[in-house]
């Protein structure tokens, strides 16, 4: 590994190795705008207070928001977008590059791979350019290793494509240079322990769609007893009263080890 990379890594993760990772926003995946996605340069300052370590955020927003940017916290961009308004469904759209994020200040790309479409090969084809340029370019490179169905429910999906679709995902994008990869819950501790072990690179739960309090910071203790990493997290985070204390809750289950119940009396 590059010392470039060596050092990025650093920024994502803490010195424990452990990651909680916020994303602003979905306004270019979702025609539907979120609650609390309006304004991300506010979302971002209070996810930083309550100890994010990473935001993943687009290229325009974080040209915007550079100059007031927390120098302190690692910085990951969005290549990819989908294509909300095509008939097509669930069509991926490359809309940077590792180059231009390295030009940028990021300090790594987020990559979203949604397989069991009509674009499989053309998003594999991305995947392993994508790795081969971040171990180039020094960038710390991490994948949305989830569920197509960017915006069902756990349910419709854990139904639909399962753990088995989580395994092949996440070891595709290990062996394809993935630095960390943000997966799904798969139901169960034992199902995470198990798609932990299968990845052999750390593993990130994502938030999913919006949930209550206590079944997110519920979901997030399960991961942790699993194996994971760290969290990367939208509505979960955005939508929360507070973000702050969302973030800190979620903080304190990932880098500190707490149980949910701990976390949840601080909201």
């Amino acid at each position: 590994m590059s010392a470039g990379k060596t050092i990025r890594l650093k920024r994502i993760f803490d010195r424990n190795g452990k990651a909680v990772i916020f994303a602003p926003v979905h306004n270019m995946t979702s025609v539907e705008p979120f609650p609390g996605q309006i304004d991300p340069a506010k979302s971002i300052e209070e996810a930083v207070k309550g100890g994010v370590t990473a935001n993943v955020i687009s290229k325009g927003f974080l040209k915007m928001l550079a100059p007031a940017w927390n120098s302190s916290v690692g910085i990951l961009n969005y290549l990819f977008t989908y294509a909300a308004l095509s008939p097509k469904p669930i069509q991926q759209v490359l809309i940077s590059s590792v180059s231009e994020s390295l030009r940028i200040g990021a300090d790594g790309v987020c990559f979203f791979v949604g397989l069991a479409t009509e674009d499989d090969a053309q998003v594999i084809e991305l995947l392993g350019k994508i790795g081969n340029e971040c171990d180039r370019q020094g960038l710390v490179f991490v994948c949305e290793a989830e569920f197509p169905g960017f915006y069902a429910s756990m349910k419709e999906n854990l139904e639909k494509y399962g753990l088995k679709y989580l395994k092949f995902t996440s070891r595709l994008c290990a062996e394809l240079g993935a630095d960390a990869i943000s997966t799904n819950w798969p139901g169960s501790i034992e199902a995470f322990a198990e798609l932990a072990d299968y990845a052999k690179v750390p593993l990130l739960i994502n938030g999913g769609p919006k949930m209550p309090e206590n079944k997110f910071l519920e979901m997030l203790e399960g991961s942790v007893k699993g194996g994971a990493k760290g969290c990367l997290v939208g509505r979960n985070f955005s939508e929360a009263k507070s973000i702050e204390k969302i973030v800190r809750a979620a903080s304190m289950i990932i880098r500190d080890n707490k149980t949910a119940e701990d976390a949840l009396k601080i909201l």
